[in-house]
This record gives C-alpha cells, sequence and structure tokens, in this order.
C-alpha cells in the first residue's frame, strides 16, 4: 500500500525537523526539502531527505561543502554589498574622487607647473641681461631638471650620479621627502 503525502506549512515543517521556516525554504531550494505548493511541504519525504542529508555530512561525503559553499558565496555578496554602500557613502560626502577627474586635475597642474617654470629663464634673462649663450645654458638645465621629474618624480635632482653632484643643492642630498 503506497504511502500518502502528508502535506505541511513551511513552520509545520520547520517543528518536526526542528529548524527555522528559512531553513525549510533553504533545503528546498537544494532539493532536500520536498516543495508542494507555495509554503507547503511534503513532510514525510522532506524528512526522509533531510535524514539522507545529514547523513551524508555526518560522513564526510561531501553534503557540507556545498553548505560551506553557499556560506562562503553569502558572505563574499554581503561584503561587496557592503563595500559598494562604504563607496558610495565616500562618494556621496565628497571623500572619493573619480579616476578620471583626479587624472585631469593633475594634468592641468603639471601643465601649469611645467609653463611656469619654463617662462623663468626669459625673464631672468631681461631682468639680468643674460647673453643668448647665458640664457641657453640656463634653458637647458631647466629642461634637464624638467626632464628628469618627468622621467623619475620621486629622485632628488641632482642626485644623478654624473656632473650633477656639484651643482646639487643641499635640499637635493636628501634622501626621503615628507608626506603630509
Amino acid at each position: 500500500m503506497p504511502s500518502q503525502k502528508l502535506i505541511v506549512s513551511a513552520r509545520e515543517a520547520a517543528d518536526w525537523i526542528g529548524a527555522s521556516e528559512r531553513l525549510v525554504r533553504d533545503l528546498a531550494d537544494r532539493g532536500i526539502a520536498v516543495r508542494e505548493a507555495r509554503g507547503r511541504y511534503d513532510i514525510k519525504a522532506t524528512i526522509a531527505n533531510y535524514v539522507t542529508h545529514l547523513r551524508q555530512v555526518s560522513a564526510g561525503r561531501g553534503g557540507e561543502e556545498s553548505v560551506l559553499d553557499l556560506t562562503k558565496e553569502r558572505a563574499r555578496e554581503s561584503k561587496e554589498r557592503a563595500d559598494n554602500m562604504a563607496i558610495k557613502n565616500a562618494k556621496l560626502r565628497g571623500e572619493l574622487l573619480a579616476a578620471d577627474e583626479v587624472l585631469f586635475g593633475w594634468s592641468h597642474i603639471q601643465t601649469n607647473t611645467r609653463l611656469g617654470v619654463l617662462a623663468i629663464v626669459p625673464r631672468l634673462s631681461q631682468e639680468f641681461g643674460l647673453t643668448p649663450d647665458q640664457e641657453a645654458v640656463l634653458d637647458a638645465e631647466v629642461r634637464r631638471a624638467l626632464t628628469g621629474l618627468a622621467d623619475d618624480p620621486l629622485r632628488p635632482l641632482g642626485a644623478d650620479g654624473d656632473e650633477g653632484d656639484e651643482r646639487s643643492s643641499p635640499a637635493a642630498e636628501t634622501s626621503t621627502l615628507p608626506v603630509d
């Protein structure tokens, strides 16, 4: 004689297996609890499947791995959501800038700095009456310094090991830069 199905609510199924309604829904999603209709479960089949599942977990046959994988995935997803919310909040507080905005700003600063430094030579030439040869030497040194900064912005000026040693300033001999 075939056994009849006993259909119960999620709360009743949870009571039967000693778990929460949420676990019953999770078990149904994993094919362990047998869902007959929305919020309705075949408790006999569910108990049989749940006992089999618990035996596999206790015997170490991989049942627990799927639970652990699901737990890890949920934790990762939760962390991602929290990180995204933190980024959005930081943007709203004005603590974060878009990378393209920062790049544009620094490019603008670098261009203006370069133009300002290159403008020093003609001003000095006019103020001190430099000869064209003196102006060319000064211009070459300024351009050499700018090129050195562009090539390695963290290297102190005059620290290239060649003829720059006798022209280096005391500040150039400092190997660390203050960071504020």
